[in-house]
């Protein structure tokens, strides 16, 4: 689920396996701010690893080289809003090309 709200976005990251999560990145326009929702997530940013559980919030600025990985035992969650919005296309585009796969050649 991805929502535009003036100039935030808003995404439900689903579940993310153990050990699941995105490789290191940089986002140039977007600051990101997860709110962890189910299981344990340890985000990479400013050269260090922070694990954190249901409840916490972690607020990463634009231009940081960052990623995040479930570390639990079971599927995690976040949500993650960003601004300024549009970040939103990213993820749509990626959900319709996940729908879609390639077979290898």
């Amino acid at each position: 689920m991805s929502i535009q709200i003036k100039r935030i976005a808003y995404c439900d990251v689903r579940y993310h396996a153990p050990g699941g999560g995105p490789p290191p990145h940089v986002h140039a326009n977007e600051d990101e701010l997860f709110l962890i929702v189910e299981g344990r997530i340890s985000y990479f940013a400013e050269e260090r690893w922070t694990e954190v559980g249901v409840g916490g919030a972690v607020y990463l600025p634009r231009n940081a080289v960052h990623t995040y990985r479930n570390v639990g035992t079971a599927p995690s969650q976040h949500r993650i809003l960003t601004t300024p919005s549009g970040f939103e296309k990213f993820f749509a585009r990626c959900a319709e090309s996940s729908q879609n796969p390639v077979a290898p050649t």
